[in-house]
C-alpha cells in the first residue's frame, strides 16, 4: 500500500527545509533576502510522517531482523554516498564552519553523530539519528511486546506525557545546571527515547491508526500530541494545528495537488536531496556570489542544482544500489532445490 499524497507531502517538506536553510541566519548574506523562517517545521513534518509509515511497513515485515534490514538498505547506503560526496565538495570549497576531518567523516558513518558528540558532515543530519530511534523503539515495540495499535498508542501516549511535563517544568535546564555522570546519563536518554520530538511520530502513529485502520478512538491521541507542542511554544502550537490540517485534508480530501508530478517527483528525491542541500548548497550560493552573482540569483541557481544533483543520485544511484542490494538478500533468502 502507497499512499501517494505522502510521497507529494515529504516532498514539500524538503523544500520548506531546503529554503530555510538557504535564508536563514546562519548564512553571510542573512539580511539582504527574505528568511523563510517556517521552513524547519518541514522535519516536524517528516517525523509526523515516518510515525505514519513506519506503521504501516511494520505490517509487512515478518520479524525485527526483516524490517531492520529494509531499513539500513534503504538508508544507509546512499547516505554514505552522499556524505562522502558533501565532504569532498565542502573540503574544496565549503566554509571554514563546514570544514570536517577525515575522523569526523568517518565518526559520522554510523549516522550518531550527536549521540557521541561529533560535528555532522551536513548540518541537516542532526534529524537522522532521532528516525533511527524512533525505528528502534517502534520496532522493538511491535515485534516483542506488543502489534495492537492500543498498546503502542498507549505507550507513546505515556512518552509524549513525559515529554509535556519535561517542557513544562523545564527539566531540561535544571539537569543541564545539575551537571555530572547524572546530567550526562538523563541526556543520553532524552536522546534515545527521542522525548525532543516523541509527540510528533505519536501523532503520525495515530493519524496511520485514523486513516488505515479507522480507529477513530485515535484521534485523541493526535490532540494530545499537539497539546504536547504546547509545552514548546505558541508557535510550535499554531504549527502543528496547521501541519495536521494539511495532512488530514491532503489523506481524507485526496487533493490533486499531493498527487501531481511535481510533487510526487519532489517526494521521490526528498530523502537524497535532503542529505545533501545544506552545505553543498551553502558552499554553490556563496561562490556564485564571490563570482558576481546577485545573492537571489546565486540561490536559485544553487537551488536548481541541488535539486538536479539530487534527482541524478536517486535515479542512478540510491534506487539501482536498493535494487541491486535487496535482489540479493532476496536470493539469500531463497530455499536450496534438494536433488535426489
Amino acid at each position: 500500500m502507497r499512499i501517494k499524497e505522502l510521497d507529494g507531502l515529504r516532498g514539500l517538506a524538503a523544500l520548506s527545509v531546503v529554503l530555510f536553510h538557504y535564508t536563514n541566519g546562519s548564512n553571510p548574506y542573512f539580511k539582504e533576502v527574505f528568511f523563510f523562517e517556517f521552513g524547519h517545521y518541514g522535519v516536524e513534518l517528516f517525523f509526523i510522517i515516518s510515525g505514519f509509515v513506519i506503521s504501516l511497513t511494520l505490517q509487512r515485515k515478518k520479524t525485527f531482523l526483516e524490517f531492520w534490514k529494509a531499513r539500513f538498505f534503504r538508508l544507509f547506503p546512499i547516505y554514505w554516498v552522499c556524505m562522502t560526496l558533501t565532504f569532498v565538495i565542502t573540503s574544496l570549497i565549503g566554509l571554514d564552519y563546514m570544514n570536517r576531518s577525515f575522523t569526523e567523516y568517518i565518526l559520522n558513518a554510523p549516522m550518531l553523530s550527536r549521540f557521541i558528540g561529533v560535528k555532522f558532515v551536513d548540518g541537516s543530519y542532526w534529524s537522522l539519528q532521532y528516525e533511527l530511534f524512533f525505528y528502534l523503539i517502534m520496532a522493538f515495540i511491535f515485534y516483542f511486546l506488543t502489534k495492537r495499535l492500543s498498546k503502542i498508542l498507549l505507550i507513546f501516549g505515556l512518552f509524549t506525557l513525559v515529554q509535556f511535563c519535561i517542557n513544562l517544568t523545564d527539566f531540561n535546564t535544571i539537569m543541564s545546571n545539575y551537571g555530572g555522570l547524572a546530567s550526562t546519563v538523563y541526556f543520553r536518554l532524552y536522546g534515545i527515547f527521542i522525548l525532543e520530538y516523541i509527540n510528533l511520530f505519536t501523532m503520525g502513529i495515530s493519524l496511520y491508526a485514523v486513516v488505515v485502520e479507522k480507529k477513530s478512538w485515535a484521534w485523541i491521541y493526535i490532540i494530545i500530541g499537539i497539546i504536547a507542542s504546547a509545552s514548546i511554544s505558541l508557535e510550535d502550537f499554531i504549527a502543528m494545528i496547521v501541519i495536521m490540517g494539511v495532512l488530514v485534508s491532503a489523506l481524507f480530501l485526496k487533493w490533486k495537488i499531493w498527487r501531481s508530478r511535481t510533487m510526487l517527483w519532489l517526494g521521490s528525491i526528498s530523502y537524497v536531496l535532503y542529505l545533501i542541500h545544506m552545505f553543498i548548497g551553502r558552499s554553490v550560493i556563496m561562490y556564485l556570489i564571490d563570482n558576481g552573482f546577485f545573492v537571489y540569483a546565486a540561490i536559485a541557481t544553487a537551488t536548481l542544482l541541488i535539486l538536479a544533483l539530487a534527482t541524478i543520485l536517486t535515479q542512478f544511484i540510491e534506487k539501482p544500489l536498493f535494487q541491486i542490494l535487496t535482489r540479493k538478500k532476496s536470493r539469500l533468502n531463497m530455499p536450496t532445490r534438494k536433488h535426489a
